[in-house]
């Protein structure tokens, strides 16, 4: 009796080292992916999603770290952003290089010095994934798509195969802002965006990192 007793605490005791020692959500898993990894990543789209549809008003104080085609260097900036839908945004860029971005009525606005530039708006160029970093991939087949978590941040991966971007690559100054590779950390409790990595076919490559945000505040 006192032998099986025994026998049966070391079992309850390796079942709970296990059980703590396997990670909540498998990570990376690639073809071999997991349903509960498919759900995982499901339910961060669905996040996404939720903030580009539902947000009627989105404010926000992001850190940028970007730098452009033919440019080695990162420079960082502070923005302060104001969203109004369905098509309005400002961004106001503060640090050295300091300027503003305004998009209404499907044009862009960029204001430098008190010098404007105006370009229209591409067709596919959206507001949330091609200024504000933030995607939940409506093409998502042109993606090889991944999960992973940060410590208690969901993290979602999506990156564009090279053999989609001839096509692309043959009207540079049309597609240059389309993303080729983007990196989103949601926090699943408050349902909003951490940080984003984004880089553009055309060499922009820029981190957005969300420290303050509001989302239909009246």
């Amino acid at each position: 009796m006192k032998k099986n007793l025994i026998i049966c605490s070391f079992f309850l005791l390796c079942l709970c080292y296990v059980s703590k020692s396997e990670p909540a959500v498998k990570v990376d898993s690639g073809r071999n992916e997991t349903v509960q990894v498919r759900n995982f990543m499901n339910e961060t789209i669905a996040i996404i999603k939720k903030i580009q549809k539902k947000a009627k008003n989105f404010s926000a104080n992001i850190s940028i770290k970007q730098k452009v085609a033919g440019v080695t260097d990162f420079v960082n900036q502070d923005c302060r952003i104001k969203y109004q839908a369905p098509d309005y945004l400002e961004m106001e860029f503060k640090g050295m290089y300091p300027y503003t971005v305004i998009v209404s009525n499907r044009e862009v606005r960029t204001i430098i010095e008190g010098k404007e530039d105006v370009r229209p708006l591409e067709a596919d160029e959206e507001i949330f994934e091609h200024f504000l970093g933030i995607s939940y991939f409506k093409n998502i087949k042109m993606y090889n798509m991944r999960f992973r978590t940060d410590d208690d941040l969901y993290v979602l991966k999506g990156e564009m195969p090279l053999i989609y971007w001839p096509p692309l690559q043959k009207d540079i100054v049309a597609n240059s802002h389309k993303t080729v590779f983007m990196e989103i950390w949601v926090n699943p409790i408050t349902g909003k965006i951490v940080k984003s990595h984004v880089k553009s076919l055309g060499g922009r490559d820029a981190t957005y990192t969300y420290r303050e945000q509001w989302i239909n505040k009246k």
